[in-house]
């Protein structure tokens, strides 16, 4: 079984949606939860996965709780994917190159001035403060 777990309820609704057109609604369930405070039992699952998500919580803090709260929910094994902030593209926003190392202002700026305006639910997700696994091989995504 998989849960799937967002803190908004139209992607909820949405992965279900997904999750019956594809098979899988038997085995899968989801839950609209904050991942800092997840309404399970400790040691619910064998393997826990984050996929982008940390660099959307906002403050350390917030990183934190998430951290143990996959540490008190998984069994054996923790997940983390993240954007890896040395990759030349942002494919967060925009898919543009380098875009992503300038500050906020300018990047919306940028932005605006090129006609790429998707709605943003976050803001500078490589803020100075959030710390980054270092690795020697360059790729679009950190484990």
């Amino acid at each position: 079984m998989a849960i799937g777990v967002d803190i908004n309820f139209e992607r909820i609704k949405k992965a279900k949606i997904i999750a019956i057109e594809l098979g899988y609604s038997n085995k899968s369930k989801f839950v609209c939860a904050d991942i800092s405070a997840l309404p399970f039992k400790s040691k619910i699952c064998d393997v826990f996965s984050s996929l982008e998500t940390s660099e959307h919580l906002g403050t350390r803090q917030k990183q934190y709780a998430a951290l143990r709260e996959m540490k008190r929910l998984s069994k054996e094994l923790i997940v983390i994917e993240t954007p890896n902030k040395w990759w030349p593209i942002d494919s967060h926003d925009t898919g543009l190159f380098f875009i992503h190392w300038f500050p906020q202002k300018v990047r919306s700026f940028l932005s605006k001035v090129l006609g790429i305006n998707k709605k943003r639910e976050y803001t500078n997700i490589f803020r100075r403060d959030i710390s980054y696994v270092e690795i020697v091989e360059i790729t679009n995504s950190l484990l």
